[in-house]
C-alpha cells in the first residue's frame, strides 16, 4: 500500500491537490498555481504519455486558473497540460508522417471511422460559423476551446486502440476524479451548517471561486448570479456543486464517470459477477453504500433537470430488450436507477433541516422544489421557455451557420460578456443550431447515433468491456435528456468528462462501427 501511495503519479497528484486546496481557501497566494503547472509539465515530459493521461484524468475537477496578469487570470491549467500531452503523443505515438502521403481514401475513412468523421464535420461547421458571427474573436476563442478539449478524445482513443489495457488505467483514474469530486461536494455541503448564508456566499464567491477560476467568475458569481442556492417554500438551501462553477456541470460530470467507475470496480474486485448481483450487494455493502451516496449527491445538487432526466435511462433498457442484449445488463441499469430514486426520501429529510444558521426548519422545502418542475409559471421555467422561443425564431431566420459560434448573446440582445456568465439557449441542441447551424446539429446527433449503434453492436457480442458500454449508454441517455434544458456541456470540466468517457468507448469499440 505504501509503495503504491509513494509512486510518482500519486505524489504529484497529492502535492498538487494540496496546493489547490490552499489556494482555494486563500491560505497561499494564487501564484502557487505555477508550481502546480511546473510539476505537471515535468511529469508529462519525463513519463510515458499514458501516465500523463492518467494524471490528467484524475485531476480534471481540480485544475485551476493561472493568474497570468491582473486582467487575464482565468486561463485554466488544463488547457496547457492537455496541449502538451497531445504534442507528445503526436510525435511519439502517432504515425503523423502518413498524413504527408498524397493519397487518402476519404470514403473508406468515413466508412471505418463514422464517429470520428462526424466529429470532424462538426468542427468544420464550427469553423465556418466563425466568419458569420459579429464577434469573430469570441468565435475563434470558443472554437479553440472546443478543439483543445477534443485533444483528450483523440489521444485516449488512439492509446486504447494501441493497447486495450490502457482502458483500465484511464477508467480507474477517471473514476477517482468523480469519487473525489463527490467527496469534496459533501465537505462543501456540510460547511453550510456552520455559517450564515451571506458568509458562505461571499467566501465561496470571492475567495474559493477566485482561487479556482479567476476574479471575473468570482465577481459574476458574487454580484450577478449563480446556481448555488434554491429558494423553495420561503427557505434558502445550498445545492451541492463541489469544485465546479455551478450545480449543472457537477452532476453531469459525475454521471459521465459511471462507466469508468463500474468497469473499474468489476476489475478491482475480481469476484464481482453481474450474474450474482444480489449476492454482490449483500457481501459488499460498502460499495452499495458508496454508490448510494454518489446518487444522493446528484440529488443534492437540486438540479431538477437531472432528476427528471434520470427516467430517460429506461429508454436504454428498452433498447437492450429490442436488440436482445444480455439481460444481465438491464438488471444492473435498473438497479442503478432504483438506487437513485430511493435516495429521494433521504434528500427530503436532509433538506428539511435548516442550513446556514439563519434559516428555519421547513419540511415542505424539498416538495416545493420538486413540484416546481411542472410549474410553468415558476421564474426559472418561464425564463427558459421565453429563451427557447427566441432561439427557435432565430434558427428559422439563420438556419445554415447560425449567429456564429461564441456569439449566442447576440440572439438575446445581451452584451458579449454575458457568455462568461453562462448565457445560452438552455438547451444544447438549440444552442448548437442557433450558433453553428442546423447542419452542425445534424452531425452532432450523427456522432451520438454512431456511438449508440457501435455500443449496441459491441454489447451483442457480450465481451469483456460490456459493462462499460452499458453504462456509457446509461450516461448518454441521462445527460442527453438533461441537455434539453441546459447547455452545460460547454463547461470545461463537463466537456473534458464527455471527451474522456466517449474517448475510452471509441477506442474499445474499434471495429464495431458497422
Amino acid at each position: 500500500m505504501f509503495k503504491k501511495l509513494s509512486s510518482p503519479i500519486n505524489i504529484i497528484f497529492f502535492v498538487s491537490l494540496s496546493i489547490v486546496v490552499l489556494i482555494a481557501f486563500g491560505i497561499i497566494p494564487r501564484e502557487a498555481a505555477f508550481i502546480f503547472l511546473l510539476m505537471y509539465v515535468l511529469f508529462v515530459l519525463f513519463y510515458p504519455v499514458e501516465r500523463g493521461v492518467d494524471l490528467f484524468l484524475r485531476s480534471i475537477p481540480f485544475f485551476i486558473a493561472l493568474p497570468i496578469t491582473e486582467s487575464f487570470d482565468n486561463f485554466n491549467i488544463w488547457r496547457l497540460i492537455l496541449a502538451l500531452i497531445f504534442i507528445k503523443w503526436f510525435f511519439s505515438s502517432y504515425d503523423w508522417k502518413k498524413w504527408l502521403r498524397p493519397k487518402l481514401n476519404i470514403s473508406r475513412f468515413i466508412k471505418e471511422n463514422k464517429i470520428e468523421a462526424a466529429g470532424i464535420l462538426f468542427l468544420l461547421f464550427a469553423l465556418l460559423s466563425i466568419f458569420v458571427g459579429p464577434n469573430t474573436i469570441a468565435g475563434a476563442m470558443r472554437f479553440i476551446f472546443i478543439l483543445n478539449a477534443l485533444m483528450l478524445f483523440i489521444v485516449i482513443r488512439s492509446l486504447v486502440i494501441k493497447d486495450k489495457e490502457n482502458a483500465w488505467g484511464f477508467a480507474r483514474n477517471f473514476a477517482y476524479s468523480g469519487l473525489l469530486a463527490v467527496a469534496f461536494g459533501y465537505l462543501q455541503f456540510l460547511s453550510a451548517y456552520f455559517v450564515p448564508a451571506w458568509i458562505f456566499h461571499y467566501w465561496w464567491g470571492q475567495i474559493v471561486s477566485v482561487g479556482l477560476y479567476g476574479q471575473q467568475w468570482g465577481d459574476i458569481a458574487t454580484n450577478f448570479g449563480n446556481t448555488w442556492f434554491s429558494y423553495s417554500a420561503g427557505t434558502l438551501r445550498l445545492r451541492m456543486f463541489s469544485t465546479f462553477p455551478d450545480t449543472h456541470s457537477f452532476p453531469m460530470y459525475v454521471i459521465m464517470t459511471f462507466p469508468a467507475l463500474f468497469i473499474w470496480i468489476s476489475r478491482r474486485f475480481s469476484w464481482l459477477s453481474i450474474n450474482k448481483l444480489k449476492d454482490f450487494f449483500k457481501k459488499n455493502y460498502l460499495i452499495f453504500i458508496g454508490f448510494a451516496l454518489i446518487n444522493l449527491a446528484l440529488i443534492l445538487t437540486g438540479t431538477r433537470g437531472i432528476w427528471i432526466a434520470s427516467l430517460a435511462t429506461l429508454a436504454v433498457v428498452g433498447l437492450f430488450k429490442f436488440f436482445k442484449v444480455d439481460k444481465k445488463y438491464n438488471k444492473v441499469l435498473l438497479g442503478s436507477l432504483l438506487i437513485f430514486l430511493l435516495m429521494f426520501p433521504v434528500y427530503f429529510g436532509i433538506v428539511s433541516f435548516p442550513q446556514f444558521q439563519d434559516t428555519d426548519f421547513e419540511v415542505s422545502a424539498s416538495f416545493a422544489r420538486i413540484s416546481s418542475i411542472i410549474d410553468f409559471g415558476e421564474t426559472s421555467n418561464q425564463g427558459r421557455i421565453g429563451i427557447w422561443k427566441t432561439t427557435l425564431a432565430y434558427i428559422a431566420h439563420s438556419p445554415v451557420l447560425g449567429v456564429g459560434i461564441g456569439n449566442y448573446p447576440v440572439i438575446l440582445t445581451e452584451p458579449q460578456s454575458a457568455l462568461e456568465a453562462g448565457a445560452s439557449a438552455h438547451n444544447l441542441y438549440l444552442h448548437i443550431a442557433s450558433t453553428m447551424g442546423v447542419f452542425a446539429l445534424f452531425v452532432f446527433l450523427w456522432f451520438i447515433f454512431e456511438l449508440i449503434k457501435a455500443s449496441v453492436n459491441y454489447l451483442k457480442e457480450n465481451r469483456e468491456y460490456g459493462l462499460y458500454f452499458a453504462f456509457m449508454l446509461f450516461s448518454l441517455a441521462w445527460i442527453g435528456a438533461y441537455l434539453m434544458t441546459d447547455a452545460a456541456l460547454y463547461d470545461g470540466r463537463a466537456l473534458l468528462g464527455f471527451m474522456a468517457m466517449t474517448g475510452i468507448g471509441a477506442g474499445l469499440m474499434r471495429g464495431f462501427q458497422t
